[in-house]
């Protein structure tokens, strides 16, 4: 910010003058005495709240530690805002910074509604290096300047925020009430009306349906796009498909993760009706109605909570690395 836009009473300070990187390692996070793992996947775009997470018990490979208050952002694909503040000790992904405020510049409560703003995270984009996973070095991000109002101000800035995040909670919950009004309606209707043809989900629905060769330049849907729940797939993060493997899918075909923790997150969306084929991570199972079937119909089989419960159930292998096989998420039946 110019000096001659910038307010007087405003400075300018580099971010390590403004946050610690807190680099805590954890090299066996089963032995770590941690309750919570928080990975990428548990945090959610545009908000602070952490409201998921793991086991410690279900990951392998070196976490880093946080304590309570720390801010976890999400150092690869700065592009999906990713970063939440923690309420609780526990470890996250190595893919993460741990960052900890410095009270004498900045005011912990300030400095996560600060890294939201478009202003630190298209400077967190602009400084990533990589092309499939663009990722934040942190001696490139400890330099980057920036302007912050005195601790005064700081105070007035986040009592408002906090006034709208208590409001978007409220919408939030909700939300989260009518999707659990949808779900007992789907429960009823569907899943114990014992008057309806009991069929396996693979008579219903081809499961990985053949498509035509893709090009490089097709669009590739990976499992970051989707975000838990929502059954929403963040167009921005729709990547080229290149040189990547996987699966293949259309228009209005369905996409369910089938790997641990994403399945049980409720990773699963429709595949837009404006990309005409499309690749996407090899960790989906997709979904296409078989005629007779009402492919919105199938939509809602497969995103209702029952229908994730039963194909969490059928996930096998070893611990932090389970998936569900297409077969048998294909002879789950209603009733079961």
């Amino acid at each position: 910010m110019a000096d001659s836009v910038m307010p007087r009473d405003w400075k300018i300070w580099r971010f390590d003058q403004m946050a610690t990187n807190v680099n805590v390692r954890i090299d066996n996070p089963s032995e770590s005495g941690m309750e919570h793992f928080v990975g990428l996947e548990h945090l959610d775009p545009d908000s602070l709240r952490i409201r998921r997470w793991g086991s410690p018990s279900d990951v392998e490979a070196g976490k880093l530690f946080f304590k309570s208050g720390d801010i976890i952002f999400a150092k690869r694909r700065a592009y999906q805002r990713k970063l939440g503040v923690a309420e609780f000790d526990g470890i996250c992904s190595a893919h993460a910074m741990v960052l900890r405020a410095k009270p004498e510049v900045v005011l912990p409560e300030f400095l996560p509604f600060f890294m939201q703003t478009d202003l630190f995270m298209n400077r967190a984009v602009e400084i990533s290096v990589g092309s499939l996973s663009p990722t934040i070095n942190w001696k490139t991000m400890a330099v980057q300047e920036f302007a912050l109002p005195p601790r005064e101000e700081q105070h007035r800035i986040v009592g408002l925020l906090r006034e709208i995040e208590s409001n978007s909670d409220e919408l939030i919950s909700l939300v989260e009430r009518c999707s659990s009004l949808i779900d007992a309606i789907f429960q009823y209707y569907v899943w114990s009306d014992e008057s309806l043809n009991q069929k396996p989900i693979n008579q219903i629905a081809e499961i990985n349906p053949k498509v035509v060769s893709l090009s490089e330049d097709d669009p590739f849907i990976p499992m970051e796009a989707i975000d838990p729940w929502t059954q929403q797939i963040v167009l921005s993060r729709i990547e080229k498909k290149g040189p990547r493997g996987g699966v293949r899918a259309c228009g209005g075909d369905i996409l369910m993760a089938r790997i641990t923790p994403c399945l049980e997150n409720g990773k699963v969306s429709q595949v837009p009706i404006s990309i005409a084929k499309c690749g996407g991570s090899t960790e989906f199972i997709v979904f296409r109605a078989l005629d007779g079937t009402d492919q919105q119909f199938l939509y809602h089989l497969i995103t209702s909570r029952v229908f994730h419960s039963q194909a969490a159930g059928t996930m096998s292998g070893s611990t932090g690395r389970q998936r569900a096989s297409a077969s048998d998420v294909g002879r789950i039946q209603r009733g079961d």
